[in-house]
Parts: structure tokens; sequence; C-alpha cells
């Protein structure tokens, strides 16, 4: 199971002795935080903590900063650490690597580059802080906080509590935490940071009009058109009822975590440890129902693996329930578009008027897709479609191929081939746009 940001932190400052299980693939326990992001770095083939910074230290003086090697998934949200100190930064770079952020070294605040104002935040070690300010090239700004060392004892020259506060308050610091009894507080404050800052995937889903239109395998083919544009794409099932969109994929004996071993997930996910626990299916990462008896997720749950999803990739694609509950309410909230999937029959329309219904007031963009039969008119099925009042994403034309790839245990769109990959190929170059496309 998951843990929260501060449930993380927390568990780490009452160094717990209790073994925390972290993936479903590999089994690992830590009793500390620094001891829990050095594991995740090992694992995902990085150097430990501690050698990062000895090889900084041994790194030519340069422009004076350097990255360190605890790389989250989002390469854009970095945090400048400003100290010396290898302790200090270890447990800072712990807290980065945790909440998802890349890490740049700076070992004083004497010559401020660009970094100063172009990193997401910047956490500043008090022995670091320049004695007489103003310091040229340093200008206030925010998303700062200051950091001191509490197993350090206090020596005649540390600044007194007054003068560090108002040095910290020069440089825009919202406050002063010491490490690691503030582990917590930091870790959860940096969370915020990235998550205001950090690329937010484009998240799609897609919902039945009726029962029975394929609404899994549109979704499952939409993530496999991501896949093939090597977007960093994510796949949820949130209908419990669906059977599990892993077995479309052929991946139902595939390792890694489902719904439940999630379902009391909340708070805030470190992106790549989600990643982590999920299978990895077509080059993509899958969070499917099992075949076991269903059992509730919260809304939290949902909100908390949507958005760690969303944080670490480019692309999400939900398969939503047509039925309301609070998780499936949660999905449908972080939505940027809603597919409404409709089989182009006036009784389907009927039944999809009222589904679109229930959606108003949750999702902010709805678009129809209509499923068309062999020999439908494309003019007749586009005149039925509008009388549901909404934007027309196309019409899919029938499809024999999916079926076909399905009675053979393939995933739908494998060959980005036939109606339904070539349609969502063509969504995608609107979500995403190439440069010559743009123009």
């Amino acid at each position: 199971m998951l843990l929260s940001l501060p449930a993380q932190a927390e568990a780490a400052a009452a160094c717990a002795a209790s073994p925390v299980p972290l993936s479903a693939k590999t089994r690992r326990s830590s009793s500390t935080l620094q001891t829990r992001v050095q594991d995740w770095a090992q694992v995902r083939g990085k150097r430990p903590v501690e050698q990062e910074v000895r090889t900084l230290k041994q790194r030519k003086a340069g422009d004076g900063q350097a990255q360190l090697g605890v790389r989250g998934p989002n390469c854009q949200v970095k945090l400048a650490v400003v100290s010396t100190n290898a302790e200090l930064l270890r447990e800072v770079a712990s807290l980065c690597a945790l909440v998802g952020a890349n890490v740049l070294s700076v070992p004083n605040l004497a010559h401020p580059g660009s970094w100063w104002q172009q990193a997401t935040g910047v956490i500043v070690d008090a022995a670091a802080l320049p004695s007489g300010l103003p310091t040229p090239g340093l200008q206030r700004r925010d998303r700062v906080a200051v950091v001191t060392s509490s197993r350090n004892a206090t020596t005649p020259s540390d600044p007194s509590p007054h003068h560090l506060w108002q040095r910290a308050l020069e440089l825009g610091a919202q406050a002063v935490w010491a490490l690691p009894a503030d582990q917590q507080e930091l870790a959860h404050h940096l969370g915020q940071w990235v998550l205001t800052q950090a690329s937010k995937a484009v998240t799609v889903g897609v919902i039945g009009g009726c029962g029975g239109v394929g609404t899994s395998t549109l979704a499952a083919a939409l993530a496999l058109a991501g896949s093939r544009r090597q977007l960093q794409t994510v796949l949820i099932d949130a209908d419990p009822l669906g059977g599990g969109i892993d077995l479309l994929l052929g991946g139902e004996f595939a390792q890694g975590s489902r719904w439940p071993h999630l379902a009391q997930a909340s708070g805030l996910l470190d992106p790549q440890a989600l990643r982590e626990e999920l299978p990895s299916l077509e080059q993509m990462f899958v969070l499917s129902w099992d075949r076991q008896e269903v059992s509730g997720i919260t809304g939290e749950a949902m909100r908390a693996v949507v958005g760690a999803a969303q944080r670490g990739s480019d692309l999400v694609v939900i398969d939503l329930p047509r039925h309301r509950t609070p998780y499936a309410d949660a999905a449908l909230v972080g939505l940027d578009l809603c597919l409404l999937y409709v089989d182009a029959t006036v009784r389907a329309v009927a039944a999809a008027q009222r589904i679109q219904g229930s959606l108003d007031g949750l999702v902010g963009q709805i678009q129809v897709v209509g499923r068309s039969h062999p020999h439908d008119q494309q003019p007749a099925v586009e005149q039925l479609l509008q009388a549901l009042g909404r934007p027309l994403a196309g019409v899919i034309k029938h499809d024999p191929s999916v079926t076909q790839a399905l009675q053979r245990g393939m995933p739908p769109g494998y060959t980005g081939k036939g109606a339904v990959a070539q349609w969502c190929s063509r969504l995608l170059d609107e979500l995403f746009p190439t440069p010559a496309m743009a123009a």
C-alpha cells in the first residue's frame, strides 16, 4: 500500500520499527525516510544519495552548481539546495526525491546565477545565509525555505533566532525548518511546490453512453496509441464491474498492484513509486481491477492515484463507469476531456442523454464519439448524434479488426491500423500537436 507524503514523513520522523510494504513487485522495508528514498534510487539503477553527495564534492567548481543524481519524474521541476553540509544535503535530497523533483546543488549564495529565479523552489542551509544582505543578484523571491540541523549544537558563531529569521525573511523564506525534527512539515511544503509547478498530464476519460458500446476497448486503444508515440502513458480502470481492463491487454497475470492494493491510498503519492507498483503492459502503466470480490475504494484514493499519475506522465486515460460513485466523481473532476462514446442508434442516444446529464458540473469539456454500423451513412449518424447537443469528436466506423484482435488475445488497435486505432491517432494529433502541425 502506498502512503501519502505526510504519512511517509511521519513514519520517518518516528523511526518506525515495523516494515512498510512499498511495492507488490519487490517487498522492501525501511525505518527512515532517507533509507526508503535511497532504496528507490538503487532499484531505479541510480547511485545512493551518499555516493552522489561525495561525487559532487569531487567535481570541479565549474559554474558553482551541480545536478544531484536523485531524479524525479518531473524533470522540469527543479529544487535548488544551497549547502555544503553533506548530511543536510542528503536529508533534503531525500525529501526532494520523495516529492518527485530534481535537485540542483549550489555551494553558496555568494554569486547567484540564473538558477536563483529559474528553480521551482530554493532550500537554503541556514549556515549558507550571507552575513550581509543585500547580495548582488540575490533578489527576494517566493518558494524559499531555510533549514537547519537540529543535531548540531549551537556555537557562538551561529546567528541568534532573531537574526536567522531576519535573514530568511529578506530572502523571501516562508519558514525555517530544523531537520530531522521537521521532516514531515518540510516534505509537505515541498510537495505543494511540486504540485503547483509540475507538468500535468493530458487526462482523457471515456464513458459509455449505453452498455456494450466498447468503452473499455476505446480507452485501451487510446492509451496504446499514446504508448506508440512514446508518450509516458497511464491507463486507469475506474469501472469495478468491467472485468478488469488488463484482460484486454493480455496482462491478467502481469505482476503488479491492482485497485484493491491501493484502496486506502490518500494524500500526495510519489509518482515514481506509483509506477513501480503498477504492471507495465505494452510500454505503459496499467491500474486495473482484479477478478476477486469487488471491494470499494474511496474518492480520496481515486484523487491520490490520478494525481500521482498526472504528475509523472504525459497522457492519462481513464475507463469510466456509467454509475455515479464518490470515486467515479473524483475521476471525472480530474479530466481535461471526457469522451462520451455512443452507439449510432436512437435508443443509445436516448440513454446517452441521461448519462451526460449526470456529468454536468463535474466535467468541463465533454465531446461525443459515435460508433457506426457497417451500412450506416455518415451524415445520418452525425445528425443523430447532434441531438445530444455536444461537440462531435468524430465517428468511428465499424472495425472488425478489433474483434479479431481480441479473439486472438491481442490488444485492440495494437497494429496501429483499423478505424479505432486511426481515430485515436487523430485525436492525439489534436491533443499533442507537433511544431509543424501547430504552424
